[in-house]
């Protein structure tokens, strides 16, 4: 189950209460409906912001199973204030383009996060580096199912990718532009159309590979606190809140978390090998909109 599901079936526990509302076990809402359109299941291609590739062989020696350096990793929680977040947010909604009608906290803390990490690493973001977040599919469905769909209980994630524009040195609006249109525009449409491209082929949904490397050069926000997105509540702040270890295992990936503050501020534990971490400290980047 994903953390949704997990937070529903905790509260539900603990209240020793019936649920508010049933759980919804059928996931026959992500189908396509019609048999004509599953007759179209084998000739899908790969969706556009789709992370799984079904044509993509993965070897033994790839980069995504290995990690090129064998450093120390100092994983660290950094907290961001309301203030800070509030400074980054108006600072990333500079410039918008008319698709887009506003930049969140989460857009642009992403952002920021990123133009962090690529400084500390030394990585180009201009070298097709792919930026990868998790979409809780379930909102997307209300208008054309019904409510209920909010109370399936399941694991229900649809994991996004997009690839940072190369033609030009990207800037902190224009990745939180990025971030925030790839979630925004998915549809029931779109993950019904994620949801059948793994079933392609012959069905093997173990074909499924997953074409990015968080360890050695993609970057991956696994957020807690975004709207839309996990949306767990475990009955604190409404959100998760970090408590440790501060165990992190892939340097380019990054949890985003409440505080226990309940003010907007923010958690946000990175790992980095360690010339990366002392490189990053010597930038002195990371709070940057204090």
């Amino acid at each position: 189950m994903d953390a949704q599901s997990m937070s529903r079936f905790i509260n539900t526990w603990a209240s020793n209460k019936p649920p508010k509302a049933l759980p919804m076990f059928d996931k026959t809402f992500v189908l396509y409906p019609t048999e004509q359109q599953r007759q179209r299941i084998n000739l899908l291609t790969r969706p556009k912001n789709c992370v799984f590739n079904r044509d993509f062989n993965l070897s033994s020696s790839s980069a995504f199973l290995e990690v090129q350096q064998q450093q120390r990793v100092i994983c660290k929680v950094y907290f961001f204030s309301a203030n800070e977040l509030k400074n980054l947010k108006n600072e990333a909604s500079k410039g918008l383009s008319e698709s887009i009608d506003y930049i969140s906290t989460y857009d642009a803390l992403f952002a920021h996060l990123i133009l962090v990490i690529a400084a500390a690493t030394q990585t180009s973001l201009k070298d097709n580096i792919k930026v990868l977040q998790s979409l809780n599919g379930r909102p997307r469905f209300v208008s054309s199912c019904s409510s209920a769909v909010l109370n399936y209980f399941g694991s229900f994630p649809f994991w996004l990718y997009a690839e940072i524009p190369s033609e030009r040195e990207p800037t902190l609006s224009s990745l939180a532009q990025l971030i925030h249109e790839m979630h925004s525009k998915q549809t029931e449409h779109s993950i019904r159309d994620y949801n059948a491209y793994l079933m392609s082929g012959d069905g093997d949904i173990q074909k499924s590979r997953v074409d990015a490397d968080i360890i050695n050069r993609d970057v991956y926000c696994g957020s807690w606190r975004k709207e839309n997105l996990l949306d767990p509540n475990f009955g604190n702040s409404g959100f998760p809140v970090y408590s440790g270890p501060t165990q992190q295992l892939y340097p380019r990936y990054f949890p985003m978390m409440d505080t226990h503050k309940k003010d907007g501020s923010i958690n946000i534990l990175l790992g980095l090998r360690e010339q990366d971490y002392e490189r990053m400290i010597q930038q002195n980047i990371l709070h940057k909109y204090r």
